[in-house]
């Protein structure tokens, strides 16, 4: 058996452990600094603000309903999601973190009513709600977990006996690794719902959509294809960015915005053991205004990094800048990293690395930013750290 934990409204929950007048009130949080709704509460999900909208297109809703508008905190989020995974992996010994508010839990030999309990632990631990969902293979645990949440259920069981109806049901397009362009193919070819996936021949499933479509047929069926698997995989990828409130036409500001970006980028590096090889650097106006305009500049390094300052370095912001564009977002994104810091042919021997190693340790120890660069100017302060920071710890009167 397979178990599915997944956080209700991860982020909301988030900031609604430590702002209790949000409780039952309608909540989105928005990524960036303003950009588009990336998490909703039940609430504000039937007042039909959809998800990624911008918020100035549903401003309206916002202003007429009231609803309560809270800018991304990852640093609190990331901090939550360490002590749910904390208390899950104390539960059980095989489990796989699926993403920030999600793991799969291998569930063979333990009771149903550990569902329960496991419910309630990270409730009274962390006060975030989960729906949890149990079956014979990660898709059908999937389902399992989309029935709980629709129910208000802290956990439901999809087994032999209630699958019929459930998948019977359950849409093809809502299925766990079936996307828009799938499902679209399968409805052409009168494929509706889970259950009539599940009772197609595999083998046919494989010749039009390949071996995971294959996996996911036999998975409907009961037969594990997706093991639970808890090692930990490394990014290939890391992109760093963040829409501004306003839209930006200074330079400095841009490279600050930039240097801050970069010195998040080398510390994701640093945490992964991973070395810089080829970024792309960019910035852009509104996608949602004409004219678009987007620059962007690849940079490479002779000797593999992790260090900003090398990275800021070979940036040439000054080329990609145009006056008078208002910019809305800039970033950097990684898109070739490696794991071991293999110089080109005479290039120059790497720094030593204890002066990173010194400034990851001060800021974990006092804080994010305590140490940073110059180049990223003064560090404003915009969230509360409730959780890793002593000055920001509510106080209780």
């Amino acid at each position: 058996m397979i178990l599915l934990i997944d956080c209700n409204n991860f982020f909301v929950s988030c900031e609604r452990v430590f702002k209790a007048n949000l409780i039952n009130k309608p909540v989105v949080v928005a990524g960036g600094q303003g950009g588009c709704v990336i998490a909703r509460s039940n609430e504000a999900k039937a007042l039909g603000i959809p998800m990624g909208a911008p918020l100035f297109k549903v401003r309206d809703i916002i202003k007429n309903h009231n609803v309560h508008v809270c800018y991304t905190n990852f640093s609190l989020y990331n901090d939550l999601h360490c002590r749910i995974m904390s208390l899950v992996k104390k539960n059980f010994p095989t489990v796989e973190v699926y993403s920030i508010d999600e793991a799969f839990i291998d569930f063979k030999g333990f009771k149903i009513e550990q569902a329960q309990n496991i419910h309630d632990v990270i409730l009274r631990g962390v006060g975030i709600s989960t729906s949890i969902g149990i079956a014979q293979t990660k898709t059908l645990s999937k389902i399992a977990n989309h029935i709980a949440k629709k129910k208000g259920l802290p956990y439901f069981v999809l087994d032999d006996k209630n699958s019929v109806d459930i998948l019977g049901s359950f849409p093809v397009e809502d299925i766990w690794g079936v996307g828009k362009a799938i499902s679209s193919k399968l409805k052409s070819s009168h494929i509706n719902s889970a259950l009539e996936l599940r009772n197609t021949d595999p083998r046919r499933v494989r010749q039009t959509f390949g071996v995971v479509g294959e996996r996911i047929v036999r998975e409907l069926n009961g037969l594990p294809c997706f093991n639970v698997d808890v090692s930990v995989s490394l990014k290939k990828s890391i992109q760093v960015s963040r829409s501004f409130v306003e839209p930006v036409t200074s330079l400095e500001i841009l490279k600050q915005a930039l240097s801050k970006h970069t010195e998040n980028l080398c510390v994701q590096l640093r945490q992964q053991n991973t070395f810089l090889k080829t970024a792309i650097v960019y910035m852009e106006s509104s996608p949602f205004r004409t004219p678009f305009i987007s620059d962007s500049q690849t940079i490479s390094f002779d000797h593999p990094t992790q260090d900003p300052s090398d990275v800021l370095k070979q940036m040439n912001i000054e080329a990609l800048f145009k006056k008078n564009v208002p910019y809305k977002k800039t970033g950097i994104t990684a898109i070739e990293l490696t794991k071991t810091p293999t110089p080109r042919l005479f290039a120059p021997k790497p720094k030593n690395t204890n002066a990173l190693k010194a400034l990851d340790a001060i800021n974990q120890r006092f804080g994010n930013k305590t140490i940073h660069l110059l180049s990223s100017g003064f560090y404003q302060k915009n969230d509360r750290s409730y959780t890793t920071c002593w000055e920001d710890l509510l106080v209780v009167r």
